[in-house]
């Protein structure tokens, strides 16, 4: 059973607020229920309290039809401050309430904008607002419209989640998933290889201080207590070849001491021949 329909049953509306206190803890524990539907049941503000509780424990219905009831602004910001917790709703109906007033106000949209500094998975609520700021919810929805997409696609959504989320971000891809099931930091997920980066955008490479290590014995002699292998570099440079210029210094000079060698020899001849 995916679905739980109430529609206009007599049983819920001559007590709606008893009838949902005992369903309550039956609902918060259901893994099956996808669909919540309790159209016209004379459901009042009270009762949407218990709903609330209900729907911040329970991450598995996506749906929840509240439509022709008598929820006032008082009882919509209940279901938000619940909503706040959940991250499984995705739509939301309150149309036609018989209440004294004809539409939410600002009051309540404040509230539900709230809600989704939390909230990541409810895409879409079906009711009549009164409010110029409607604009600034409509935003909200398309980000979480958003996210669904790019978790449908097995994409990475961590970029689009409130800010405070990111660090350890839900794992949506779990059916029922409570907030504080996160992903792993090392995990597969694509939402979880977002982090590995450092503050510069660059990835952290760790082998550096292993070859500089390695490297040091070659200029110190084995003295791992010397630092980096910069030093080595600037022990090798073009220092070693001005000490072999001498050399070549040296091989000039040689010819000029055979020529003062040969010079007796000739003294010594001319002697003879006298």
């Amino acid at each position: 059973m995916d679905t739980f329909d109430a529609t206009g049953n007599a049983s819920v509306k001559m007590k709606s607020t008893e009838a949902l206190q005992s369903l309550a803890e039956p609902l918060k524990k259901h893994k099956a229920i996808r669909k919540l539907i309790l159209v016209d049941c004379d459901i009042t503000d009270p009762g949407c309290e218990i709903l609330a509780d209900v729907l911040s424990e329970n991450h598995v219905i996506e749906e929840v039809n509240l439509e022709k009831n008598k929820i006032t602004s008082a009882g919509a910001r209940a279901l938000a401050d619940g909503l706040a917790k959940n991250q499984g709703v995705r739509t939301l109906n309150l149309l036609q309430q018989a209440t004294t007033s004809k539409a939410f106000g600002d009051d309540c949209l404040t509230h539900f904008i709230e809600m989704y500094n939390s909230n990541v998975t409810l895409t879409k609520i079906t009711w009549r607002l009164d409010s110029r700021k409607s604009f600034m919810l409509a935003k909200l929805q398309t980000r979480n419209v958003e996210i669904r997409k790019r978790l449908d696609a097995g994409k990475d959504y961590v970029d689009l989640l409130p800010d405070h989320m990111r660090a350890s971000p839900p794992d949506l891809t779990k059916p029922g998933a409570k907030p504080s099931q996160m992903l792993p930091k090392n995990g597969s997920h694509p939402a979880s290889e977002a982090k590995p980066e450092t503050s510069n955008g660059e990835a952290e490479v760790p082998a550096p201080t292993v070859d500089a290590t390695e490297k040091a014995p070659e200029g110190t002699g084995g003295y791992v207590a010397e630092k980096p292998a910069e030093a080595d570099a600037t022990e090798k440079p073009a220092e070693a070849d001005a000490t072999e210029k001498p050399e070549e210094a040296d091989a000039t000079e040689k010819p000029a001491e055979s020529d003062a060698t040969e010079k007796p020899e000739e003294a010594d001849a001319t002697k003879v021949d006298e």
